[in-house]
């Protein structure tokens, strides 16, 4: 089966890394509670959404942001499985090589860049899905559910997504 499993806060924490930028550039407070919608910028008043979005474009960004705790295992535990797994990801052409570079193949030194799909217009990439997470307790596995996006915009959940890679692989139980 052919995964595909998207980069930004499903394998990597790029919000976390995005407010704690944006809270030292600009000396705010910010929490991740607080962003509840597409709109990074909205829990900064007095900044404009250049300025919080222009944090992600500096140099050394894409270096600072950290795995999900638990991706790296979960990549693996799909490829173990014999299943062709492929990162995607939105990524302006001048941040690529940074994006892949330091963040990428520096903590997922198993993937290769033919398992890479970049592009500006995800949407249009359609296929399975593994927007999972390894949960913390042993030997336990679920949907990154409590992401920002999902938060803000459930109906952004998309149909047939599973508690359990087994669900993904046809042997699980469905998520009600």
């Amino acid at each position: 089966m052919t995964i595909l499993v998207d980069m930004d806060d499903t394998i990597e924490q790029l919000l976390k890394a995005w407010v704690n930028r944006a809270n030292e550039k600009f000396g705010r407070n910010v929490s991740l509670d607080e962003i509840t919608a597409w709109n990074v910028a909205a829990p900064y008043p007095g900044l404009t959404r250049e300025q919080i979005y222009g944090v992600i474009y500096e140099p050394g960004f894409w270096s600072g942001v950290e795995p999900m705790p638990g991706a790296a295992d979960a990549l693996k535990h799909f490829m173990e499985e014999g299943h062709q797994v492929f990162i995607v990801t939105a990524t302006e052409i001048e941040h690529v090589e940074e994006k892949m570079k330091g963040l990428l193949f520096r903590y997922f030194p198993f993937l290769s860049w033919d398992q890479v799909i970049i592009t500006s217009r995800k949407q249009m990439i359609r296929g399975g899905r593994a927007h999972r997470r390894r949960d913390p307790q042993p030997g336990g596995w679920r949907l990154q559910k409590d992401s920002v996006y999902r938060r803000a915009q459930p109906e952004l959940r998309r149909g047939g997504e599973r508690d359990d890679p087994g669900a993904e692989l046809g042997r699980g139980r469905k998520n009600h």
